[in-house]
């Protein structure tokens, strides 16, 4: 993970490697306060009779948070996210006749 420097120091060994804090990396920390920290506030706006409906909402966005910077099983390469965007994103490719480019 990280190579020792002065037995104080750390530094790692690829340059892509992710920081982590336990277990924990710290794209999981930025997912959980990018998207929990509006959940929790618009959160505030339920009223008090439907405080379970409340406690659902906020574990629901939680587990969708991690689930958006975890990594699948089929491309360990790619985080969640970056599949869902690749995929609905528009890719603008043309198809031009072998003929086109010799005019």
């Amino acid at each position: 993970m990280a190579v020792n420097i002065n037995g104080s120091y750390g530094v790692n060994k690829e340059l892509r490697a992710e920081s982590k804090l336990g277990w924990v990396t710290f794209k999981w920390l930025a997912s959980l306060i990018v998207c929990e920290l509006p959940t929790i506030l618009k959160a505030s706006s339920f009223p008090h009779s439907q405080f379970i409906q409340m406690i659902i909402y906020i574990f629901l966005n939680l587990i969708f948070s991690f689930y958006m910077v975890s990594r699948p099983s089929t491309n360990p390469g790619k985080l969640m996210w970056e599949i869902i965007y690749a995929s609905l994103a528009v890719h603008h490719v043309r198809y031009l006749p072998i003929d086109y480019y010799i005019r």
